[in-house]
């Protein structure tokens, strides 16, 4: 099975299994623009992510996707803690983890990689 065959396959898994996954993002025209949604996470939490296409950068559209899966999570899945994570040097996509009510935890290895870690607020 290539890579792209089974990210595919994990995220009809993860739809079948928890509910949710991440979705492609469009424009009202079909203009595919990125990705968005929500993962299962440790210990029960979900966990937000989010990635748009440079070409789309800058004009709000991560910051519209996330507010919009932040209130699903709340009104959907209330019980569940919400997490998220974005690479060191990402500012806008930590200001917008911070905009939607997360706050900075610390940093942490996933993955391979180093991520500023944020949980929502209590």
């Amino acid at each position: 099975m290539k890579a792209i065959e089974r990210r595919l396959a994990g995220y009809m898994a993860e739809q079948a299994r928890a509910g949710f996954t991440k979705w492609k993002l469009s424009l009202a025209d079909g203009t595919f623009i990125g990705r968005a949604g929500w993962s299962p996470w440790e210990e029960g939490a979900i966990e937000i992510g989010y990635a748009i296409k440079p070409d789309f950068w800058r004009n709000g559209y991560a910051t519209e996707a996330a507010r919009a899966l932040m209130t699903w999570a709340q009104t959907e899945r209330p019980q569940y803690p919400l997490v998220g994570f974005a690479l060191p040097d990402n500012e806008a996509s930590q200001r917008i983890l911070k905009g939607i009510g997360m706050e900075f935890v610390d940093y942490r290895e996933i993955a391979g990689a180093r991520f500023a870690f944020y949980q929502l607020r209590s």
